[in-house]
């Protein structure tokens, strides 16, 4: 019986064996140009930022500067960070850590593991520390930013006039803003357990208890909030007639609880708070005999005024308007 020719020995295909690997060997090199534009990326927009700001007249300095992170991440380290306004302030700390997704380079998350010193315009400076303080930026282009900024277990120390903030611990900090409809923006600030050095008739509401604050409030005309500094997007959003929509305004020391009644509040051209709301003081027995109040008035309602630079309770004046530039 003869067997048919079965022709030349074929060599066995490898292509399906390799091909996979090939395939990944592609996608990880076309992986790491973008990451490694990326960071470079992210040193040009620094440097462009930079030359930016000194154009308007702030100053912007950092002693070092990594990006790592490789290969999903972009992890930014500076160190000796500096930032000084045209007006004289100065903001500086030893290091700040960011960090933002490849994929998601608009959304940055970032800590500040070290001391922050606040110096204003006369040089007398303010330190603080905090056991946690982190913040997260997105939505650049939005009026105003999606910001959100938390503080644990803060502490102020330094020159009671150089302070920036109301109070010299909080035990928490937040803040957050974020774009709405319509052009408005949100604001929310809540500081709670705070230590703060209050004198006069808030002092005898506080009793020597710490104090829990809470502003939540939307804002019209925010894409007017524009300006090659703070004070001048303000000024540019109070000629536009941005308003504050105050939706809550809380004041808890103790017992004593200070709220506010839905309002409406502007700013004065001196960047302080302008206007009235209308506030109950609620479970505290030794505090309305301390108010000045007009016949039409009682404990469940008080009128807050922040007019000529002064904040009233009452009849009693109990210090400066806050300033909000």
């Amino acid at each position: 019986m003869t067997l048919p020719d079965r022709g030349p020995d074929r060599q066995p295909r490898r292509f399906g064996l390799y091909a996979p690997f090939a395939i990944l060997l592609v996608g990880v090199t076309i992986w790491s140009i973008i990451w490694f534009w990326s960071r470079g990326e992210i040193f040009r927009r620094m440097d462009a930022e930079k030359a930016a700001l000194a154009r308007a007249g702030y100053e912007l300095s950092w002693g070092s500067r990594n990006v790592g992170g490789y290969p999903f991440r972009l992890d930014l380290d500076l160190g000796d960070v500096s930032l000084r306004a045209p007006g004289g302030w100065r903001l500086a700390t030893g290091a700040v850590s960011a960090e933002t997704a490849v994929l998601a380079p608009g959304h940055w998350v970032m800590q500040f593991p070290g001391d922050i010193t606040i110096a204003g315009r006369d040089g007398a400076a303010v330190s603080v520390r905090s056991k946690i303080l982190r913040a997260s930026f997105s939505d650049a282009d939005a009026h105003p930013p999606r910001i959100s900024v938390e503080g644990i277990g803060m502490t102020v120390t330094g020159p009671t006039a150089a302070n920036p903030l109301f109070f010299t611990s909080a035990d928490e900090f937040h803040l957050h803003s974020k774009a709405g409809p319509d052009d408005q923006g949100a604001a929310y600030i809540e500081v709670d357990q705070a230590r703060a050095p209050l004198t006069g008739l808030l002092a005898r509401i506080a009793d020597g208890n710490p104090v829990t604050l809470i502003f939540d409030s939307i804002f019209s005309h925010a894409g007017a909030m524009t300006g090659p500094d703070w004070r001048s997007a303000g000024e540019a959003w109070r000629i536009a007639g941005g308003r504050f929509n105050v939706r809550t305004l809380r004041l808890a020391a103790g017992d004593a609880i200070l709220e506010a009644k839905p309002g409406t509040l502007g700013v004065s051209q001196d960047g302080r708070l302008a206007g009235s709301l209308s506030v109950a003081l609620h479970a505290a027995p030794r505090s309305p005999a301390a108010i000045e109040l007009s016949p039409q008035q009682s404990a469940g309602n008080i009128t807050v005024d922040f007019r000529d630079g002064q904040t009233r309770l009452g009849a009693a004046d109990i210090g400066l308007s806050p300033r909000v530039f």
